[in-house]
Formats: structure tokens, C-alpha cells, sequence
């Protein structure tokens, strides 16, 4: 499956198209690149529901982005941070891991655009 992860006791991160999907747990929509990036021609507020990988998956919430078009693992990284911590699940350090490719380098988080995913 396609998506935005992160290994061993970090974050998941799915796309959401609106907050109604994130609230109701709706199923992920998951896109390749090229879908994605043909489909998100208008920008607005990305919803992503986070989880933590531990023995399974576990949902600890969800983070709001300024931009699908724009928004970067970085800018993720930085919301979870602020608005999520460790009363919520969430450990201190993660890794985000993109399924089917690998981790992203803290490097990467600052380049690519969660839209690609």
C-alpha cells in the first residue's frame, strides 16, 4: 500500500481530503504520485491522521496542514511536535518511512511534499 509511515514506535501519516473524513475514520484514499499531484490542482487544509507503529498500528489523532500543495514532511513533523507529544503517544524521536520506498532523511522532510505520497 501506498502512504506515509514512520518505523518501529513512530508515525503514520494518511491522506484526508476534509476534517469529516479524519473524524468519521473513513477509509484512506490512497493515490499514486501521479494521481495525486493530477488531482490536488486546488489547495486548501491537509488533514492527517496520525498513527504510532508499534505491535499494530495505533491512531493517537490528527494534525492539521496550512496546504496539500505544499505542505512537507518537515512542516509534519514540526505540527506533530506542537500539537501532538508524548501524553498522546507520540514518541520524542520518529522517523517518517514512505511505504515501498523507505525512510526520508531528515534532508528529504524539508523537500518533499506529502501530496507526492
Amino acid at each position: 500500500k501506498h502512504g506515509v509511515g514512520v518505523g518501529r514506535k513512530g508515525v503514520v501519516i494518511s491522506r484526508r481530503r476534509n476534517l469529516d473524513a479524519v473524524l468519521n475514520s473513513l477509509p484512506v484514499v490512497e493515490d499514486t504520485m501521479e494521481d495525486a499531484v493530477g488531482k490536488d490542482t486546488e489547495d486548501g487544509l491537509l488533514f492527517c491522521k496520525i498513527f504510532v507503529d508499534g505491535l499494530a498500528l495505533r491512531n493517537v489523532g490528527f494534525i492539521t496542514l496550512k496546504s496539500r500543495l505544499t505542505a512537507t514532511f518537515a512542516d509534519a513533523r514540526k505540527t506533530i511536535q506542537t500539537e501532538l507529544g508524548q501524553d498522546d503517544g507520540v514518541p520524542n524521536k520518529f522517523k517518517f518511512i514512505v511505504q515501498g520506498l523507505g525512510p526520508v532523511s531528515t534532508k528529504q522532510e524539508n523537500k518533499l511534499k506529502l501530496v507526492q505520497f
